[in-house]
């Protein structure tokens, strides 16, 4: 994202500066009432440089841009996710939102391996998310992000709070980002970039995939991949656990399980007491939530699992998170895709247990795996500052036309050997390992 020069001076003099820079009280005031700006928003402006030291009167030429759209507001009252079901999928499960998934899947199979490595997140999750988003970034959103919030805040009572947080997680993003705040575009309701990141999410959760000091959700394919990876990892995302299963029901004391919000609240043994029959083997202290889902005729049920929950965490509807998970699978299970993950398993699997270490099983830790082997040598770098630590190998691996940088320590004499270094890796912030039973030279 490029920059004006009269921006930057805007940013680097004026933003970022303290409000009390020779802009005194009374020039606020005669401001304000010669701006023509709505109260809401002055009072807004007022906040802003008390708050957080913008400068009253930078901010009162910004807002003097901003256009307020009553368009907006009719895209809000009428969101998708109030059709029924069977209108719903239909939006998402075509041959072209499928098809698009494939190729975006091919694209940047590197940077969803790594992001897999390093979050757990699958990569057909990943993809099925910024599918349903924004078609794997073809569809982005045409209005300004300034525009879209400042609509919202001020002239959406209903939600203004929400919006109005928003909009100053906004204008903080830009001052820290050095981004333009009249530049950015997005969704009606102000969401942002491939992967349609509001403001605070961004400023939360947003990664630098390559590590060149810019999160470019907006442009970079890689940065949105990791950002959503990271997302779903920081909402604990369950690494290599399913999503949902099938169910069904008989009489109608299943019923009471509909109740509540879509947070997983019933044990699979409770769900059976209602008559609620798994369409898959389930452990019974395993806890799920019973959805059901309106067809043309009738209804379906499912039972979320903890990890559908998190799917609802980037959009609170059951109908996103299904809608996300059934693309998924459809991803996944295209003759065309490319396997770079185990993609997600048929039923809950517990953590694995290292074997027994002997001449036919030599344990590594694997510490990540980097499309760009720049990033490879900076963590074995990291390693080697800590003189304790054995120094990691840095293992190449292509796979369906795509390098990998595998970051491993081995081979190491015992599971107990194993787990002492893990533990120490830890301690020194790095958590996201696994373990690897083959040859390094494999």
């Amino acid at each position: 994202m490029t920059l004006h020069p009269l921006t930057i001076l805007f940013l680097g003099s004026t933003l970022m500066l303290g409000a009390g820079n020779s802009y005194s009280a009374e020039t606020a005031a005669a401001v304000s009432k010669t701006s023509g700006l709505p109260a809401n928003m002055s009072a807004f402006i007022r906040t802003m440089s008390d708050k957080h030291n913008f400068s009253k009167n930078e901010l009162y030429r910004l807002f003097q841009s901003v256009e307020l759209q009553p368009r907006i507001i009719e895209a809000i009252t009428r969101p998708a996710e109030a059709m029924p079901w069977y209108k719903y999928r239909k939006i998402f499960m075509t041959e072209a939102r499928i098809e698009g998934g494939v190729k975006f899947l091919k694209d940047n199979a590197a940077a969803l391996s790594a992001t897999e490595q390093k979050y757990g997140i699958p990569p057909e999750i990943i993809v099925a998310i910024i599918g349903v988003e924004t078609s794997y970034g073809a569809n982005k959103g045409s209005y300004r992000v300034i525009d879209a919030l400042s609509t919202l805040a001020f002239n959406y009572p209903k939600r203004s709070p929400f919006f109005t947080s928003e909009l100053e997680n906004f204008l903080l993003l830009c001052r820290e980002e050095k981004i333009d705040p009249l530049q950015p575009t997005g969704s009606y309701a102000g969401a942002m970039g491939i992967p349609q990141f509001m403001p605070s999410s961004f400023r939360a959760y947003a990664a630098d995939f390559e590590e060149d000091q810019k999160r470019d959700i907006w442009n970079n394919p890689a940065d949105a991949i990791a950002s959503v990876g990271n997302y779903f990892f920081k909402h604990h995302w369950q690494r290599d656990q399913p999503v949902a299963f099938r169910a069904s029901a008989q009489g109608n004391a299943y019923r009471q399980a509909l109740q509540g919000d879509i947070k997983p609240d019933r044990t699979i043994s409770q769900l059976k007491a209602l008559q609620v029959k798994p369409q898959q083997t389930l452990t019974a202290d395993i806890k799920a939530k019973l959805l059901t889902f309106e067809l043309e005729q009738g209804q379906e049920l499912w039972l979320g699992l903890d990890n559908f929950y998190v799917i609802t965490r980037y959009n609170h509807s059951p109908l996103y998170a299904m809608a996300v998970y059934q693309l998924s699978r459809a991803i996944a299970e295209h003759p065309e895709t490319p396997k770079i993950s185990a993609s997600l398993p048929d039923a809950p699997v517990a953590a694995p247990s290292l074997p027994e270490s002997g001449p036919q099983a030599p344990i590594y830790i694997q510490l990540g795996a980097f499309g760009n082997e720049a990033n490879a040598q900076a963590l074995r770098k990291k390693i080697a500052e800590h003189s304790l630590l054995p120094l990691p190998k840095i293992k190449p691996v292509t796979q369906n036309g795509t390098t990998l940088h595998k970051v491993q320590i081995g081979p190491l004499k015992s599971a107990e050997d194993a787990e002492r270094l893990n533990a120490k890796l830890n301690e020194i912030g790095i958590d996201q390992t696994r373990y690897i039973v083959e040859s390094i030279g494999n």
